[in-house]
């Protein structure tokens, strides 16, 4: 076996560890040491591929967005309105999910405990999963002559307004299963008023 092969299964070994482990566990929980022991992995050997845990959860992160984006663009979709092709790519990304329990705890943690450090970096990442909505929609018209540049920005925004609603809302104890489904509960509401506003057109 090449030296490349070799390195790209080590690599990819080493990815598919730190999935799982951020996957149960925040950045913050998450441990180097368990990623070791609980995969038969030395530290050196991860040292090698990845820089540091940031890099490692970073890694992870946008291979959970670029799976979960590729899943979501697959989709066959209702394009008889903008609100009803949203409410599928919704109900896609839940799909997704429900058979990815791991990205699934690594993507909402990532916007209910995120390291803040790293938050320029996750950023990043979150635009590309809201690119892919943005792209999906765009054979819809914008009010005005919008730009995809704006709306993405526009998305970005509302996504993280309806992070900020949730957290608000939410008693104390929750763990990130259950805020993950107030999450899409309150995504489903807000999805009209994200789209069309508040004020009644006359």
């Amino acid at each position: 076996m090449k030296k490349e092969e070799k390195t790209r299964i080590s690599r990819e070994r080493i990815l598919q560890a730190a999935i799982r482990e951020f996957g149960k566990n925040s950045y913050a929980s998450g441990s180097m040491n368990s990623i070791c022991e609980d995969n038969g992995l030395s530290k050196g050997l991860i040292y090698h591929n990845f820089k540091n845990k940031d890099d490692l959860y970073l890694c992870a992160l946008k291979r959970c967005v670029d799976d979960l984006n590729g899943y979501i663009s697959e989709g066959d979709y209702d394009d008889s309105s903008m609100e009803s092709k949203a409410l599928c790519i919704l109900n896609r990304r839940i799909e997704f999910f429900a058979t990815n329990h791991s990205y699934k705890i690594l993507f909402f943690y990532s916007f209910y405990e995120p390291p803040k450090n790293l938050s320029k970096e996750i950023s990043e990442i979150h635009k590309e999963y809201v690119k892919t909505i943005v792209d999906l929609l765009s054979c819809f018209k914008f009010r005005n002559g919008k730009s995809n540049d704006f709306i993405l920005e526009y998305f970005n925004l509302s996504a993280g307004m309806i992070v900020r609603y949730t957290k608000d809302n939410i008693p104390d104890g929750m763990d990130i299963n259950e805020i993950a489904e107030e999450h899409d509960k309150n995504l489903k509401i807000f999805i009209d008023t994200i789209f069309f506003g508040v004020a009644e057109k006359e």
